[in-house]
């Protein structure tokens, strides 16, 4: 037999909150790293989006621009060796 599925509504922040004690939960119990990962991840999205409606500048728009890694050689050359290293090698997570 099917059985329903109680819907639950929450908000964003409730949500993104959830997100991000249950990455903390696994995170210490050193459980599923990516979900830590992805979880902790979709939470910072949501934050984001949020604090941008309300016109809430991120560490990024606060940070001088020698901090800035998309506004330095160093920085730049650091992202793009993590990124392409996620995307040739599958995972830059370790245990």
């Amino acid at each position: 037999m099917e059985q329903e599925v109680p819907v639950e509504t929450v908000t964003d922040i409730e949500a993104a909150e959830r997100q991000l004690c249950v990455a903390i939960q696994l995170f210490f119990e050193r459980r599923d790293l990516i979900a830590v990962h992805t979880l902790a991840t979709a939470a910072q999205d949501v934050l984001r989006r949020l604090a941008k409606k309300q016109g809430i500048k991120g560490m990024y728009e606060h940070a001088d621009d020698r901090f800035r890694p998309e506004m330095n050689a160093e920085g730049q050359v650091l992202f793009l060796y993590i990124r392409n290293r996620k995307t040739t090698t599958g995972s830059v997570l370790e245990n």
